[in-house]
C-alpha cells in the first residue's frame, strides 16, 4: 500500500485542486480524517456564543461544505 497525506488543514485545497498531489496518486481509497478544531475554527471553543439556532445552522453550513468537497472529489 502507498500512502498520501495532505498538509494539515489544507484539505479543501488538496481536494479542489485537480491538478494537485492527492490527483496524482490516483487513491483508491481516500480516508477523510480532519480536526474538528480546523472545521470549527474560532466557534470551537466559543460556540455557546451562539443561540441553539446559530448553532445549528453553523453546523448545517460546515456539514453542506464538507458534501461539497466529497462530491468534487467523485466527479
Amino acid at each position: 500500500a502507498e500512502f498520501y497525506t495532505g498538509g494539515y488543514n489544507q484539505y479543501a485545497q488538496e481536494i479542489l485542486d485537480t491538478n494537485g498531489s492527492l490527483y496524482e496518486v490516483k487513491p483508491d481509497l481516500i480516508i477523510f480524517f480532519v480536526d474538528t478544531r480546523s472545521i470549527f475554527a474560532d466557534n470551537y471553543l466559543l460556540h455557546y456564543n451562539m443561540n441553539y439556532q446559530q448553532r445549528k445552522k453553523f453546523v448545517n453550513t460546515k456539514l453542506e461544505e464538507i458534501k461539497s468537497l466529497m462530491e468534487n472529489i467523485f466527479q
